[in-house]
């Protein structure tokens, strides 16, 4: 397995149980693949560089993960369907990541 982050901003009026929602599926496909979530950041909303779809601000979520590299494609396919998911973006770490 191997070590990957994914930030991805919500739209800033999404209520805690959406955002919870999206979370826990988020989880649910990494879990699916024989992996684990080893950290979630909540950075909360902040102001982004440009407007995305009229939104001038967003709501940062930041989790670090081990899984199966196909897991991360099915992870961005549902962030790219879900809606209320303004922007994303899945790396592959190249050291470890210690869980928290």
């Amino acid at each position: 397995m191997k070590d990957y982050e994914t930030i991805f901003i919500v739209k800033p009026d999404t209520g805690e149980k959406q955002l919870e929602g999206i979370k826990s599926k988020v989880e649910k496909i990494i879990q699916t693949a024989s992996g684990q979530v080893l950290q979630w950041n909540d950075w909360r909303t902040k102001a982004l560089a440009y407007n995305i779809q009229k939104h001038s601000k967003g709501h940062y979520i930041h989790t670090t993960y081990q899984t199966q590299t196909a897991a991360v494609s099915e992870l961005e396919t549902y962030l790219k369907h879900t809606e209320d998911v303004l922007k994303y973006l899945s790396v592959k770490l190249t050291k470890g990541v210690t869980p928290s």
